[in-house]
């Protein structure tokens, strides 16, 4: 079998696991309410964040940087610290994922986009976000030693922050279907762009 042959298989085949992962998506949707996400910004104008991605490190020193996306597909970015000379900062100064969406969301203010999402599968994610169980379990591997972990979280309706899936030191990942099709659109539709 010669290159182009495999490479058009392969084509195909994601082709038809991403039509699947829609089709899902979509059938998802049309039984689920859509809610509007809970005002948890107050007066503010900004579109709703839906997913954040953060990248943390504590080996040979200290980094706390990522990305996040409104339901307009803005992609921002923040950047917590970054010290490869092994400087670390206070822990009361790096935000916890409980103050993580109130300081993006004073970011998201004041910064622009650094640049565009697929707007149609962040409304997806936006959606399947509700259909996410909180209290499944989030299975935790050992695969890396110094990697640190980049973190996908969503955003549910009720403004909170869900932890999809970690990849680094260790591989996470949250046993409930929904969140693994936010994952899978996540890494075939947005990764390539915001890291």
């Amino acid at each position: 079998m010669n290159f182009l042959k495999i490479h058009h298989n392969l084509n195909s085949i994601s082709k038809l696991v991403i039509t699947f992962l829609l089709s899902v998506s979509l059938s998802f949707i049309q039984t689920q309410p859509v809610l509007a996400k809970s005002d948890s910004k107050g007066d503010s104008d900004q579109p709703d964040i839906v997913l954040v991605r953060r990248h943390s490190n504590w080996a040979w020193g200290y980094s706390d940087y990522g990305i996040f996306i409104d339901e307009e597909g803005n992609i921002y970015s923040f950047n917590f610290g970054d010290s490869v000379e092994g400087g670390y900062p206070d822990m009361e100064d790096v935000p916890s994922d409980g103050e993580l969406l109130e300081i993006l969301g004073e970011l998201q203010e004041t910064t622009k986009p650094t640049d565009k999402a697929n707007k149609l599968i962040v409304f997806i994610c936006d959606i399947l976000a509700e259909g996410v169980d909180v209290n499944a379990e989030l299975t935790s591997e050992h695969t890396a030693c110094d990697a640190g972990q980049d973190t996908l979280y969503v955003v549910n309706n009720s403004g909170q922050l869900i932890e999809i899936s970690s990849y680094g030191d260790n591989t996470k990942h949250r046993e409930c279907p929904v969140a693994k099709i936010i994952d899978k659109l996540y890494n075939t539709f947005i990764e390539d762009i915001t890291f």
